[in-house]
């Protein structure tokens, strides 16, 4: 019986294929240490770069994969 051998462009794309496949984890993941970070920031610091008490709240209350597409 003949073995199957995957060519090197099929080898490439199905790693190519890998590596997107764990972008949306890894924004995901982004996303909610940098809503922890937000989370961390006192009022003078949120006063600092200008975001307020209930648009802070508003951001911490989305789920992990409510992402905008510029992320």
């Amino acid at each position: 019986m003949k073995t199957m051998t995957m060519s090197p462009a099929i080898r490439a794309l199905s790693s190519v294929a890998a590596v997107f496949a764990t972008l949306p984890v890894s924004r995901w993941l982004s996303v909610m240490a940098e809503r922890r970070r937000l989370a961390a920031l006192d009022p003078r610091l949120l006063q600092d770069i200008g975001v307020d008490a209930s648009a802070q709240q508003a951001e911490l209350s989305r789920p992990f994969w409510d992402v905008t597409s510029l992320r």
